[in-house]
Order: C-alpha cells, then sequence, then structure tokens
C-alpha cells in the first residue's frame, strides 16, 4: 500500500514481506527475498532469513532495525538515523548511502557500518571489517 501503519506482513519465498512508499510502526519479514522495503520507514523491524535484505528504506529509515542472516541487514539510500541494522552472514550490518546519524551495524564476516557520511555511529564485525566510513564526526 501507499501507506501502512502498525502493521505486519510475510513472505515464505523470494517476494518481499511488505512493501510501502511509507511505513510505520511496522514489521515484515520474508525467507529470502527483503523484510520490509520502503521509501520511508519509521520505528520500523524488517528481517530476511535468508540472503535478502532485513529492511530496505529507498529514502529514509528513522529508529528501525533490520536483519539479515547472510544480505544487508538495514539499507537507506538518503539517510538511516537511530537504526540498528545485523548481519549474520558477509552483508553490510548497516549501509547508509549518504549520511548515517545514530546507528549501529554488526556484521558476522562483512562490514558492520558503511556510510558516505556518518555521525555518532558505531560498526563491528566479527571477523571482517567494522566500519566504512567517508567521513565521520563524533567517532574515534
Amino acid at each position: 500500500g501507499s501507506v501502512v501503519s502498525d502493521s505486519r506482513g510475510q513472505s515464505t519465498g523470494s517476494a518481499t514481506g511488505l512493501s510501502a512508499e511509507t511505513a510505520q510502526n511496522s514489521y515484515g519479514t520474508s525467507s529470502s527475498g527483503i523484510g520490509l522495503s520502503a521509501t520511508t520507514a519509521q520505528n520500523c523491524y524488517g528481517s530476511s532469513n535468508g540472503s535478502g535484505t532485513g529492511l530496505s528504506a529507498n529514502y529514509t529509515a528513522l529508529n528501525c532495525f533490520g536483519a539479515s542472516s547472510s544480505g544487508k541487514g538495514l539499507e537507506a539510500v538518503t539517510i538511516a538515523q537511530n537504526c540498528y541494522g545485523y548481519s549474520g552472514g558477509s552483508g553490510f550490518g548497516l549501509y547508509a548511502h549518504n549520511i548515517a546519524i545514530g546507528c549501529y551495524g554488526q556484521s558476522y564476516s562483512g562490514i558492520g557500518l558503511a556510510a558516505y557520511i556518518a555521525n555518532s555511529c558505531r560498526g563491528n564485525s566479527t571477523t571482517g571489517t567494522g566500519q566504512s566510513i567517508t567521513y565521520k564526526y563524533n567517532m574515534p
């Protein structure tokens, strides 16, 4: 739908669990596809049990959580703020193409947190690279 709130979506295959232009307070899960996909996601949770992305925001992710077994945990094209992303495999924990603020990313063997600009963020990886950030602020 265009705008979904307090919703839940699920796919047992490779399709997207929940897809919307704007998603609020919603949950999406997929066996191998994208858990939750939205242009703007707020207070959302997305998970993929395969190589898909847990939560994908084409614009902004705010206060969101994304997890994937082996793909990207959380991906935001423009801004990720106060988000957490986790990948249990070689995927990015959290990948913000442009800006990440107050985010945490964790990956088992991939990059924990990747962003062009990051402010007050942290990335960690068990066997991979913790962070890949071009410009970082208020960070060690």
